[in-house]
């Protein structure tokens, strides 16, 4: 079985790229401490795409991956046996209320019109916390044209409609009223964010 989506693209070209698999794991250390910090048994990760994240992060509970495309779910019970996932989208997840310890989304906000609907379900369903990851930017885009990738767009992901620096991102959290204990931090090109359900 093959995958050609944009994040996969991505990973597959770790193989040949030191700089971006440096950055990546610069990303899932600070994804894994932040994380650790909540002590999860129980993880969702929403928006879970090929399972990447299960190649860089350990989850001694039970976990579960959601992606609304199909593709990306078979891909996942494929090469990602012994764990649990299912077709869904971000901001309608079909949980239960405190279902999971903690509810993982990297990656994701940013292809979103309404973000805010996708971190009030994630909030919903958190039981200790919701653990995010978005590009930095500008960064992220400077990285992408140095790369030479979506030269036409000044390095913007054509799938990108949000776009946050560290400011408007935690802006956005606080604004949003559904988090406490906020934790940001830069890793490369990335943000990664943190909280507790605010009930």
């Amino acid at each position: 079985m093959s995958i050609d989506t944009s994040n996969h693209l991505k990973y597959e070209e770790l193989e040949k790229n030191l700089i971006l698999r440096r950055l990546l794991r610069g990303l899932y250390g600070q994804v894994g401490a932040q994380l650790a910090a909540f002590g999860p048994g129980r993880v969702l990760d929403a928006g879970c795409g090929e399972g990447h994240a299960l190649n860089y992060l350990e989850f001694p509970g039970s976990y579960l991956g959601i992606d609304m495309n199909p593709d990306c779910i078979a891909w996942c019970r494929l090469h990602h046996a012994g764990h649990h996932f299912e077709v869904g989208t971000v901001t309608s997840l079909g949980l239960g209320d405190r279902s999971f310890d903690v509810a993982i989304c990297l990656e994701v906000l940013e292809h979103l019109e309404r973000p805010l609907e996708a971190l009030s379900e994630l909030v919903r369903v958190a039981d200790k916390g919701v653990l995010l990851s978005v590009p930095f930017e500008p960064v992220f885009r400077l990285g992408n044209l140095l790369r030479g990738k979506y030269r036409e767009n000044w390095g913007n992901h054509p799938e990108h409609v949000q776009h946050w620096g560290y400011r408007g991102f935690r802006r956005f959290l606080e604004e949003s009223g559904l988090l406490r204990d906020l934790v940001l931090s830069v890793a490369g090109p990335w943000l990664v964010a943190s909280g507790r359900p605010i009930r």
